[in-house]
């Protein structure tokens, strides 16, 4: 992720809603004020951080934000305004130290519904990166945050964090921690993961990575590996 310093680029819709229109959308430069390092767990606003507040701020005009990415000093944010969960259903997502905070528009006013403590994202920046797909196959697209990916054979592990459909409270899922390059597949109701297997060859008296697949299902709102006959070749 390329660092900036007090000037960070977004795109931001040309109108205040989510409804279409044939305009392009624009690039907007945004000046934030940081007089002091944010905190590292979710609070309220206040005097603790000045960009936080301005973050808020966008949250409360309800404007559509394709994607805002920032990494001012040692701080990393990053906010989402828009449909990108469900079609009918017009969310904001603030992840900035190690919380996320999920907003949901209830008659254009957003209400705070949940936030959680994850990793820290400023330990990670150089790899950090939010993606989301339904994962738990319920209908609504989940979290996915990239904390590292590996050199060579790219293995990207991260954190998932899926959302209630009943009462929008964030679940995050520690046991997808270590699964890498996590990919849903609705069809057959299971999430892939890959794996290296580290084969040796007797003839050449050497080590040879291998490419494994493996499956992971949902039992009792935790994804448990399938047992796999994945062996070295």
């Amino acid at each position: 992720m390329k660092k900036t310093s007090l000037v960070i680029a977004f795109l931001l819709a040309s109108c205040g809603n989510d409804k279409p229109n044939n305009h392009p959308s624009t690039k907007d430069t945004i000046s934030l004020t940081n007089t002091k390092k944010h905190p590292t767990k979710p609070v309220s606003t206040g005097n603790d951080s000045v960009w936080l507040a301005d973050l808020y701020q966008f949250v409360s005009a309800g404007k559509k934000i394709d994607t805002l990415l920032g990494n001012q000093d040692d701080s990393v944010y990053y906010c989402k305004i828009g449909n990108f969960l469900l079609p009918a259903e017009k969310v904001a997502l603030l992840i900035y130290g190690n919380a996320v905070e999920l907003f949901i528009y209830k008659n254009d006013k957003p209400v705070k519904e949940d936030s959680i403590v994850v990793f820290n994202i400023e330990d990670y920046k150089m790899e950090f990166e939010v993606t989301y797909d339904d994962y738990n196959f319920d209908g609504r697209k989940d979290i996915y945050i990239q904390r590292t990916i590996s050199n060579g054979w790219p293995m990207s592990r991260g954190c998932l964090i899926t959302i209630n459909r009943r009462t929008n409270k964030l679940e995050r899922h520690d046991e997808c921690d270590n699964l890498a390059n996590m990919k849903a597949d609705p069809k057959r109701k299971v999430v892939i993961s890959d794996s290296i297997l580290e084969c040796y060859n007797s003839d050449t008296h050497e080590e040879k990575p291998q490419l494994c697949k493996l499956f992971n299902k949902w039992v009792e709102n935790k994804l448990i590996p399938i047992p796999s006959g994945c062996r070295c070749k």
